[in-house]
């Protein structure tokens, strides 16, 4: 039998799907007449279609160097085998070969248009893609394409429209309206993303990245548990999602699913062993457990994972952890990583590392929340004693305070960096670093916030109105900033919080303020309340003055009563913030406060069990009756 039978054959088995039967009857041609162009073509798509894309590109090229004018067709499938092998300089100078043999061919077009997507040649990408678009209008394949080109040139209204003609062109493709989705997500149109998304996995039930991406936008919405559940089912789908993995894990840290979380993590070290970013969460997840040592392993294997240049994140985690601990040593430095790794107001002036201050103006500026503030505004004293003049920038709330308890520093709260010269900045921040700050060296001169005795006075007179001036006063939180990043777990809802009024010789008085204080009208209790008069602090430290004892969660009221020396009671979540430390129930911060805290995870009934019978005791001790 000669070459072009066994060719003939081959052609005749390829047309039945008997594509073993095909691929022999082409490489016997081949055999029989090595330059036999048609039969390396031939058996060049066959391997491309069985995914041997290195076979697919010898025969391939052999079929081009055997045929003087080789016609386009031959170029494209070469093209495509190249591409889809990642070796697109070949496949764009294939591609380019077959357009130039046919100007109009969209389907050439459309594919160099994803080339250069993928070399990041995104005007060249959508050039491409619109001439595929001129030539056939209605290839749904090149408007969706143009879409993720829009998406990355950041021209989301532009893309949106290009998903939108995409679907009406072929309605039931589950990627385009997944494309779609993720735009109107970006757009904040939860509502319309998650139909996108259900419309694709309707579409194809084992889209993971469609349950990931449904996701995602429940995780936008605080629904954290359907949220949750679509991430499992996208690992379900793909147990290698990474993606999915990661955000699952964050669900599971933030709803206190910690020893989940620590499993799921587990797994994906598994799955990339050389993952920073699964090491420091792994370290986060340990630290929350109180498992120390196996948490400083974790955040150490995740800064040898990472680049020089993105180990900051690891080591700050790091620093907290070791501030936590009370290693202050080791801890500053790798907390002031912080400046690098949140966007905080930086005035750009040169940064204050303890240079020499003797006639120097210095700028010291607030960076995080109020709380934060009261407690390193402590330094400013230190630094009058150092520097010609003291500037310290600080929240509206805290100006007029401020302004009372640092007389020697002039005090500014505007929206932006103050007008006046200096020689340099630093934040509050930063200061126990610049002063290599010890347990032992925390400056102690309390109090150190201090209300005007006309406001002091004001509100004695309130409260004695109020109360008749002979009960033991209280003053009350029992939720913190409601944006703040751990807020589920430092704030304590009232119904559980309120079982303290019960003990009635005490004077409740409120020091809530925001929306929380209408958790108020659940009690039946007398609870005294000047909230709508605290319009700032220097009003609630006045109040406070005048009270007895304070009893917050961990709140920027905390710092505030423990900043003015008056004895304070902070009750604490398991895993506390890094400045209260672990086991143990003073501070080294604040000398008048005792700490209160979580034996498990999310449990505070304990906690407010033992706050009460402590407060029982204190009225003891101060020979007060007593009824609950």
């Amino acid at each position: 039998m000669i070459a072009e039978e066994h060719f003939n054959n081959g052609i005749e088995s390829a047309s039945k799907g008997a594509l073993e039967q095909a691929e022999h009857s082409f490489l016997r041609a081949i055999e029989l007449q090595p330059d036999h162009p048609e039969a390396y073509y031939a058996l060049g798509l066959i391997c491309k279609a069985s995914g041997r894309l290195d076979e697919a590109a010898i025969l391939l090229s052999r079929a081009i160097e055997l045929t003087p004018a080789a016609g386009e067709e031959l170029y494209f499938n070469l093209g495509l085998v190249l591409k889809n092998s990642n070796r697109l300089s070949g496949a764009e100078v294939c591609l380019r070969q077959a357009i130039e043999l046919k100007p109009d061919f969209p389907e050439a077009y459309n594919n160099l248009g994803l080339i250069f997507n993928e070399m990041d040649r995104l005007d060249k990408a959508e050039f491409c893609l619109r001439q595929a678009i001129d030539l056939s209008p209605d290839s749904s394949e090149a408007h969706n394409n143009l879409g993720v080109i829009q998406v990355k040139q950041q021209l989301p209204a532009e893309a949106e429209h290009s998903f939108r003609r995409a679907i009406r062109l072929d309605p039931a493709n589950p990627c385009t309206h997944n494309n779609l989705g993720m735009v109107l997500q970006d757009f904040a149109l939860y509502d319309e993303a998650q139909t996108c998304f259900r419309r694709a996995i309707e579409l194809a039930p084992s889209f993971a990245e469609a349950y990931y991406n449904l996701g995602r936008t429940f995780e936008e919405t605080a629904s954290t548990t359907e949220a949750a559940n679509c991430f499992r089912q996208a690992i379900d789908l793909k147990p290698d999602y990474l993606a999915a993995h990661f955000s699952l894990s964050t669900l599971l840290i933030i709803t206190n699913k910690i020893a989940a979380a620590e499993t799921l993590l587990r797994r994906i070290i598994e799955l990339s062993p050389d993952s920073p970013d699964a090491y420091r969460r792994l370290g986060r997840v340990l630290k929350m457990m109180h498992r120390l040592d196996e948490a400083e392993t974790a955040y150490l294997h995740a800064i040898e994972l990472s680049p020089p240049a993105d180990s900051d994140d690891p080591n700050f985690g790091l620093g907290i952890l070791y501030l936590l601990q009370g290693q202050y040593t080791k801890g500053w430095g790798k907390y002031d990583l912080r400046r690098k790794l949140y966007s905080y107001a930086d005035p750009g002036i040169k940064y204050w590392r303890g240079e020499e201050l003797s006639g120097k103006r210095i700028l010291l500026f607030c960076e995080q929340g109020l709380g934060d503030t009261l407690q390193f505004v402590r330094y400013a004293r230190k630094i009058t004693q150092l520097a010609a003049e003291t500037t310290v920038w600080v929240q509206p709330p805290l100006e007029r305070l401020l302004v009372n308890s640092l007389p020697r520093c002039k005090i500014y709260a505007g929206p932006a960096t103050p007008p006046e010269q200096y020689d340099f900045a630093c934040s509050l921040h930063s200061l126990p670093l610049a002063f290599n700050t010890s347990e032992e060296t925390i400056p102690r001169d309390f109090p150190y916030v201090l209300p005007r005795p006309d406001a002091i006075a004001k509100w004695c007179a309130a409260l004695d109105k109020a109360d008749g001036g002979h009960q033991y006063r209280v003053g009350v939180i029992w939720a913190g900033n409601p944006l703040h990043h751990n807020d589920h777990n430092r704030s304590i809802t009232f119904n559980l919080f309120s079982q303290l009024f019960d003990i009635k010789q005490i004077s409740w008085v409120n020091l809530q303020v925001g929306n929380r204080t209408d958790d108020l009208s659940q009690t039946d209790n007398k609870i005294i309340d000047f909230s709508d008069n605290f319009s700032d602090f220097f009003e609630t430290a006045a109040v406070i003055q005048n009270l007895d004892l304070v009893i917050t969660v961990d709140s920027a009221v905390a710092h505030l009563a423990a900043a003015m020396g008056k004895k304070t009671w902070i009750l604490l979540p398991y895993a506390p913030d890094w400045r209260w430390q672990l086991d143990r129930e003073d501070s080294p911060w604040y000398p008048t406060v005792r700490l209160f805290r979580q034996q498990e995870i999310g449990d505070w009934q304990p906690v407010l069990s033992t706050v009460k019978s402590s407060l029982l005791e204190l009225l003891t001790e101060q020979c007060l009756y007593f009824t609950y």
